[in-house]
C-alpha cells in the first residue's frame, strides 16, 4: 500500500509524522500497523529505528526518499553515530536500512554509559511559532538528544511530554493533539545545577552533532583531548591523564545534578567510568554525549559555577589558571563568591587574558601555601614537607611551578620550609620514640 504521509519539517522526529498518521486515520490495531509499515516490531521510532527500506517504499509516492535519506534526516542516528568505529556506524545503517533486519549491540554505541529520556521534549517557543506560521506543532530531533535541556535555537528550557519515545506508546496516539497542551519543564526538575548558557552550549553542540557530523567523527580523538588538557595543566609529565582532578572538575562544572539526570552520574557509577574510554581505547565506547560534554568544559576552560545558587555564581575550587583565564583556585575557595567579585580581586576575566596583578596573586597564595605547609607537618604519621605535598594540599593552580618566577614570597617560603631528607629522618624518629613510650 501507499502510505500517505505528509511532508516532513524541518527537524522533524519520524515518529511525529507516524504517531499523528495514527491519530487522524484512527487505525484501530496501531502495533499491526507499525509492523505493517516497517516489516518489523522497533524499539523507538525516534533514535535508530528498523525497518526503514520498508517505510521507504511505503511512501516513495510522497516523499521520494531512500532508506539511508530517511536515517538520516528523520531520526537521530547521525548523532549516535559519531562517536562510534566505522564498522559499528556500517552495522547500525544496515540494520535501519536493509531489507533484512540485523540487530546491533547498542552497548557499541555507549548507551550503557547513561539514561536514555522516557518522554519526547519539546520547546513552548517553538510550538508557539509553528502555529503562528500554519504549521502543526511536531517535535524535533535536536531536541530529543540526550543531555539537551534547552532549546538550541532559543535557549529556554524544554518541555517534557507526555508521549513516550517508545513506540510502545503508540497506543496512546490519540491523545497526541493535546500533547503540547501541557507538562513539566525540566527547570522545574532542576536537571541542569549549572548556568543555562552552559546548557545552552551544550544543545547547540549536540544539534551540530546531529547536522553535520560525519559517522565515526569524534571516534579516538584521546590524543587531541590529552593535547587540550595538558595546555591547562591536567596531564601527567608522563602522559597520563590527572583522571582524578580531571573527574571532580567535570563534576563541579556541570554539577551532579545534572550528571544524574544524565545518568552518567549515579550510585556506583562516577565521572570518570564515562572519561576513561574517551582518553584510552578499549572495549568501551565513550557516547556521543560525552564527547559533547567534555568538549564544552574545554572550550570555556574549566570555568565552575555553583548549583542551584540562584545566578552566576563561582563555587569552591575555582582557580586562575597560567593563562589568566578562571579554574579551580583557593582565592575562590569559599562559597558564593560571585564572578564579577573574583574577577575584580584577580584583575583578570572570565573571558579575556589581560595583564595578572602577580604581586596581589604572589600575597594570596602565599596564605593558601602555609596553610598547606601547616597541615602537612601536623599529618599522622608524620609525611615529609614537600613541594608536591604542599602544592597537592593547597589546590592552587596545576601550573603553579610556572608562575614561581613571577611570585618571589612563595619561591623564598618553600626554599625555607622544604624538609631535607635527614630533617625527615630525624622528625620521624623523635615521633615513633614518643610513640612507643607512650
Amino acid at each position: 500500500m501507499a502510505l500517505a504521509l505528509r511532508l516532513p519539517f524541518d527537524d522533524e522526529v519520524l515518529s511525529t509524522l507516524i504517531i499523528e498518521y495514527v491519530a487522524e486515520e484512527q487505525v484501530a490495531d496501531r502495533r499491526a500497523f507499525l509492523r505493517s509499515i516497517l516489516g518489523c516490531q522497533t524499539s523507538s521510532l525516534v533514535s535508530m529505528p528498523r525497518g526503514l527500506k520498508r517505510l521507504s517504499e511505503e511512501t516513495r509516492d510522497y516523499w521520494n526518499l531512500t532508506a539511508e535519506e530517511i536515517a538520516r534526516q528523520l531520526t537521530c542516528m547521525p548523532y549516535h553515530v559519531a562517536s562510534s568505529p566505522c564498522s559499528v556506524a556500517e552495522d547500525v545503517l544496515t540494520s535501519m536500512t536493509g531489507a533484512r533486519t540485523k540487530n546491533f549491540n547498542r552497548a557499541e554505541l555507549g548507551f550503557g554509559l547513561y539514561s536514555d529520556k522516557t518522554f519526547l521534549r519539546y520547546c513552548r517557543q517553538c510550538i508557539a511559532e509553528d502555529r503562528v506560521e500554519g504549521r502543526r506543532p511536531y517535535f524535533r530531533r535536536t531536541q530529543q538528544l540526550p543531555g539537551v535541556a534547552v532549546c538550541p535555537k532559543h535557549g529556554n528550557y524544554l518541555t517534557c511530554s507526555g508521549l513516550r519515545a517508545s513506540t510502545l506508546h503508540i497506543g496512546g496516539a490519540k491523545e497526541y493533539l493535546d500533547v503540547f497542551a501541557d507538562g513539566d519543564d525540566l527547570q522545574g526538575e532542576n536537571p541542569n545545577g549549572i548556568g543555562i548558557q552552559v546548557l545552552s552550549e551544550v544543545a547547540k553542540r549536540s544539534a551540530q552533532t546531529l547536522i553535520h557530523a560525519e559517522p565515526s567523527a569524534y571516534f579516538d580523538l584521546s590524543k587531541h583531548y590529552k593535547a587540550r588538557l595538558d595546555e591547562i595543566g591536567l596531564m601527567h609529565g608522563n602522559g597520563n591523564c590527572r583522571l582524578d582532578e580531571l573527574s571532580s572538575a567535570m563534576v563541579s562544572y556541570f554539577g551532579r545534578p545534572y550528571l544524574s539526570w544524565l545518568g552518567l552520574h549515579t550510585p556506583g557509577r562516577e565521572a570518570r567510568d564515562w572519561i576513561i574510554p574517551l582518553l584510552c581505547q578499549g572495549p568501551t565506547i565513550a557516547p556521543t554525549i560525552s564527547h559533547i560534554l567534555l568538549q564544552q568544559f574545554l572550550s570555556w576552560n574549566s570555568i565552575s559555577v555553583s548549583r542551584f545558587g540562584g545566578g552566576n555564581v563561582l563555587s569552591q575550587g575555582v582557580r586562575v589558571s597560567h593563562s589568566g583565564h578562571l579554574r579551580n583556585s583557593p582565592e575562590a575557595a569559599r562559597d558564593g563568591v560571585s564572578m564579577r567579585e573574583v574577577t575584580m580581586d584577580l584583575g583578570t576575566s572570565l573571558r579575556t587574558r589581560p595583564s595578572i596583578d602577580w604581586s596581589h596573586r604572589d600575597e594570596v597564595y602565599l596564605e593558601f601555601l602555609k596553610h598547606a605547609a601547616n597541615n602537612v607537618r601536623l599529618e599522622i604519621p608524620p609525611r615529609r614537607v614537600s613541594v608536591h605535598r604542599i602544592l597537592v594540599l593547597s589546590k592552587v593552580s596545576p601550573g603553579f611551578h610556572r608562575q614561581l618566577k613571577k611570585l618571589p614570597q612563595c619561591r623564598e617560603f618553600l626554599a625555607a620550609i622544604v624538609e631535607s631528607g635527614e630533617q625527615f629522618r630525624r622528625r620521624l624518629y623523635m615521633y615513633k620514640t614518643r610513640k612507643s613510650s607512650q
